[in-house]
């Protein structure tokens, strides 16, 4: 009978591993573990990948705005950008709270390239300048070609955002 091995998982920003733990099978006669393709596989689907509970968003340390820029027109999306700190309770508050909700994850995967600023970090302090964000956290929506149309001050409840999703829509028609 094989012996079981079982690995506790580390936290990630993109996929909350706190809650799984990875069980690998390691034959007593080979001591050999399953195989590499076998382990990706395993660790996709256990990590949940496909599993939408929080909104996904790029960030300004893996894409530059330009680069959201050309994708929303590519794509023919417009744009949301959070501008967040780790320090900032409000901040963390709605990725707990709002980030979370199935209408807003719903509504801006599919609409929306949305792009989270750390305004901590060399870039997201040009972006805070350059959008000239005073508090936060801070929502901004953009068109497509990255002009504004909403910027939201403060904490919102996924009900408001959905709401100022929809202004920022119709502004973007007009």
């Amino acid at each position: 009978m094989p012996e079981r091995v079982v690995f506790n998982s580390i936290s990630s920003k993109k996929t909350d591993f706190k809650n799984h733990s990875f069980i690998f099978e390691v034959n007593k006669y080979t001591d050999k573990m399953l195989s590499p393709a076998t382990l990706i596989l395993s660790l996709l689907l256990l990590t949940g990948e496909h599993n939408n509970d929080q909104l996904d968003f790029y960030t300004n340390s893996e894409k530059s705005f330009q680069e959201i820029v050309h994708m929303a027109r590519k794509e023919k999306k417009l744009i949301f950008v959070d501008f967040w700190a780790s320090w900032c309770g409000p901040c963390l508050k709605m990725d707990k709270e709002v980030f979370t909700d199935e209408a807003v994850i719903e509504r801006f995967e599919k609409s929306y390239i949305n792009y989270k600023v750390d305004v901590d970090s060399e870039s997201g302090q040009l972006l805070r300048r350059t959008y000239r964000i005073a508090s936060l956290p801070t929502c901004v929506f953009f068109k497509s070609d990255g002009e504004l149309l909403v910027r939201l001050e403060g904490a919102n409840t996924a009900k408001f955002l959905l709401e100022d999703a929809d202004f920022a829509e119709r502004l973007a028609k007009d």
